[in-house]
């Protein structure tokens, strides 16, 4: 039976070896997280990514794909927000010089780079085929069905 593609699961290892290695960095790094946090973290965190894995392909490719999608697009909304936007010490750009920097800043880009890359393999899933990467982002760029074109420039829209 086919598996998830090879793409799909170099990202997911990839991105689970980079959350354990990232968890244990910020523990170096703050000192908040015990052994027992990051191993529960490192789980929940890489459960759904990784149960994608293992569901039959392509029979579930499609329930792997949103497997990927939702903690990936997660992921890189909250994880983006707070390493790289906000004004916490957890920002790559303002985190205290120390042994810890240079992991941590490295970790938190790579988390970054291969949560984008998961949300766009899984939107490939969702659309396969050729041009289904493009298709999926048309239609999410799509103006909702019944709004007059006068109103689509608005906000929200």
């Amino acid at each position: 039976m086919k598996r998830i593609p090879l793409i799909g699961v170099g990202i997911v290892i990839g991105h689970s070896l980079t959350v354990v290695w990232h968890l244990i960095v910020l523990a170096q790094l703050r000192g908040s997280l015990s052994t027992g946090q990051v191993v529960l973290f490192s789980v929940l965190i890489n459960l759904l990514p990784l149960t994608a894995l293992i569901l039959p392909w392509p029979r579930y490719a499609r329930l792997a794909g949103w497997f990927l999608l939702v903690p990936f697009g997660l992921g890189l909304t909250m994880g983006g927000y707070a390493h790289f936007l906000s004004n916490s010490p957890d920002n790559v750009f303002r985190v205290a010089a120390g042994e810890w920097t240079t992991p941590y800043r490295v970790s938190a880009t790579l988390l970054l780079l291969l949560q984008l890359s998961g949300r766009l393999a899984s939107l490939k899933i969702q659309n396969p085929g050729p041009g289904g990467l493009t298709v999926t982002l048309m239609r999410l760029a799509k103006p909702p069905v019944g709004v007059p074109p006068h109103h689509r420039s608005r906000p929200g829209f």
